[in-house]
């Protein structure tokens, strides 16, 4: 059985700044509410200003004679408190409160974020700062010498800091050395100047923090709104807790997953799991999970999707899984999302996932699974729907035997 080969993430897009590329001009009208939110009225853009915390402030911007937005965030939680604010109009407009200063600079229209004893944070760019195109929207920042921007999710081959390096945030199968990861893409940056800024934006991302000459850092998104949050915090555990009450906590996960698990492709049978616990042991070296990739469930297609062990490599599997777990090893077993269609033992899964709608389909009722096609992967097989409530409850239930034998996770 071979593994589906990964495309190559990549990225050509430092051709900033944007096509067209246009600033929101100078500033003409402006007004508030009583949620802390200032509207600003430029030549060319709308831009809102919401002061949702002591530490948090939200910019958006939209052109074109378009109406903000009214969906509801996909990441964004928090009911924010909106504490008082002050506004003082002059030559700048000065919005602040207990925590956080904005100043807004009128001709040309730009941001520059503070503390409240008046400390730059972050500040625009002179040429641009907030800038829109046909196929993009976008925010300059100067970068001071010495700064450095940390964050924006996980990927291999990146240094710790961005600084003179450039990010595309697109979630996808990243080639990396001899192989490939999922490029997982958090847009949040953290800075060493005491604040993070996150951008709300579920359209590719493009941050570049070499722009001119490594005088500037700006990010891109290739779609919809402009729409990020400044999070003042005087360390990155302060930017973080700010972020994580935005975006909701995830429970603590049981104690030995935070330790070192390790995996590979892969055990092929008891025996190897047995010299990998006694190699870990015999050299008084921290492990406290295995996993077992797909060979498990065995390496021919018709047992995609069985969700049954491959007696025949991995029998008696309560036994064997009470062995490891009395050296201090948990099991965990890896699972693909296809059900092969057409060979038993795989074959009774697909058709009852696909009675039930549990298969991603080609018509609106998903009625109609659709199929996909790798020859000795899979062969051909539906491809289940994890977004289902309804169907992930069907496929933990048909893993519930195994859970029984004593796998830790999946």
């Amino acid at each position: 059985m071979r593994r589906i080969t990964a495309a190559t993430l990549t990225a050509i897009f430092i051709g900033f700044p944007l096509a067209g590329h246009a600033d929101p001009g100078n500033l003409i009208s402006w007004f508030s509410n009583s949620l802390n939110e200032l509207t600003f009225t430029c030549q060319t853009a709308v831009v809102k200003l919401e002061m949702l915390d002591n530490g948090v402030a939200r910019v958006r911007m939209t052109t074109n004679n378009l109406a903000f937005s009214t969906n509801a965030s996909f990441t964004v939680v928090r009911s924010w408190p909106r504490p008082p604010i002050d506004v003082t109009d002059g030559t700048t407009l000065v919005v602040s409160n207990a925590g956080l200063r904005v100043d807004i600079q009128k001709l040309p229209f730009r941001f520059t974020f503070r503390k409240p004893d008046g400390t730059v944070l972050l500040t625009d760019t002179n040429t641009f700062g907030l800038g829109y195109a046909t196929d993009g929207r976008s925010e300059s920042f100067v970068m001071p010498p010495g700064e450095q921007y940390y964050g924006m999710g996980l990927v291999l081959g990146k240094p710790l800091s961005y600084r003179g390096q450039q990010r595309v945030l697109y979630n996808a199968r990243a080639g990396f050395q001899s192989g490939a990861m999922t490029d997982m893409a958090v847009p949040l940056v953290v800075s060493s100047k005491g604040y993070g800024v996150f951008v709300d934006n579920t359209y590719r991302q493009e941050w570049d923090f070499n722009n001119t000459g490594g005088t500037q850092w700006l990010v891109v998104v290739r779609g919809g709104e402009m729409n990020y949050y400044f999070v003042r915090g005087d360390t990155p555990s302060e930017v973080l807790d700010r972020y994580t009450q935005m975006t909701g906590r995830a429970p603590l996960p049981p104690r030995w997953t935070l330790g070192y698990i390790q995996s590979k492709y892969g055990y092929r049978n008891w025996s190897q799991m047995y010299a990998a616990r006694d190699a870990f042991r015999s050299n008084d070296l921290p492990c406290d999970a295995l996993v077992l990739d797909l060979y498990w469930f065995a390496t021919s297609a018709n047992r995609m999707g069985a969700l049954k062990w491959d007696t025949t490599n991995f029998p008696n599997a309560p036994s064997n899984l009470t062995a490891l777990a009395g050296a201090g090893f948990k099991v965990i077993n890896i699972h693909e999302p296809y059900i092969n269609r057409d060979n038993e033992p795989a074959k009774t899964n697909f058709n009852q996932a696909a009675a039930l709608h549990y298969l991603v389909a080609n018509d609106a009722a998903m009625t109609s699974p659709s199929i996909m096609q790798n020859s000795g992967f899979y062969d051909f097989a539906g491809y289940f729907d994890f977004l289902n409530p309804a169907a992930r409850g069907w496929w933990f239930e048909k893993l519930r035997p195994i859970i029984n034998d004593g796998v830790a996770a999946h």
